[in-house]
């Protein structure tokens, strides 16, 4: 991918920098979905190189290196058709990343139309813009997840948690037997006693 990135522009009407992707490069979509493309396989890896030279090229802009987990983690992904005119059945569409924005708590990725490829040449809805977010999954911000997946990390997640609650819960009770152990239990003592008082008082 031999693109380029041009100097972060600051747009004061979205309170964002902005730079642009010169040369970028194409992101084939199989498939009809204008809400956008699903990064997995070899999508995901592509969108994976992709970013880290992005990071690499554009590291000048920043005070310090931007960690690819955050920026993942924080990405989001917008698209627009630009001046086409999509209608009918589409079985594969071209995509390309015209501009990255980085606002205070999220990044996104403006991808436009390059080229789209029909399957019916019958007229169709015609559509000339799509706006649709479709965000990382925090719980796996290298890549984009079907929603089946992304539940299925959430119920990992989950069971995590829970492991760690008993871990915890016996670690609690192993202390708790220690200090028993070692200092006695003195839920017997009335209010008031101490180990500390004297036989004669």
């Amino acid at each position: 991918m031999e693109f380029t990135v041009d100097k972060p522009a600051y747009d004061t009407q979205n309170g964002c920098h902005q730079l642009t992707i010169r040369d970028p490069p194409v992101f084939v979509q199989k498939g009809g979905d204008l809400s956008g493309m699903l990064f997995e396989g070899e999508m995901a890896r592509q969108l994976d190189r992709f970013i880290g030279q992005f990071l690499e090229k554009a590291s000048t802009f920043f005070s310090k290196p931007l960690s690819r987990p955050l920026f993942m983690d924080r990405l989001v992904h917008k698209y627009s058709l630009g001046e086409h005119e999509v209608a009918g059945s589409v079985k594969q569409l071209s995509w390309i990343p015209a501009r990255i924005l980085f606002y205070p708590v999220r990044y996104e990725i403006r991808w436009r139309l390059l080229t789209f490829e029909k399957t019916d040449p019958s007229p169709g809805t015609t559509i000339q813009e799509v706006d649709i977010e479709r965000v990382s999954p925090r719980l796996a911000p290298r890549r984009m997840l079907p929603p089946e997946s992304a539940q299925h990390h959430i119920r990992r997640k989950i069971r995590q948690a829970r492991i760690r609650c008993a871990f915890a819960k016996l670690q609690l009770e192993r202390m708790t037997e220690k200090y028993y152990s070692k200092y006695g239990n003195f839920d017997g003592l009335r209010r008031g006693d101490s180990e500390l008082s004297s036989e004669g008082e």
